[in-house]
């Protein structure tokens, strides 16, 4: 018994610390492309990125109408 609970917390841990954490260069690559990502606000139709941008329901508002 105290066997399986050892090889069951040793797995976990491996997965966690060394299996499930690693960042691949694609990740990165996925998170700078959303960062330069454009999108029209709702109301004034102006092109902003999409980090500018507040979600309010299911549309995007720039900080001078939504601010």
């Amino acid at each position: 018994m105290k066997l399986l609970i050892f090889l069951v917390v040793g797995y976990l841990i491996y997965y966690f610390f060394f299996r499930g954490g690693k960042i691949t260069m694609q990740d990165k690559e996925s998170d700078s492309a959303d960062s330069e990502t454009m999108v029209e606000c709702s109301s004034c139709k102006t092109y902003i990125s999409i980090k500018e941008s507040k979600l309010i329901g299911d549309k995007r508002y720039c900080k001078e109408c939504k601010g």
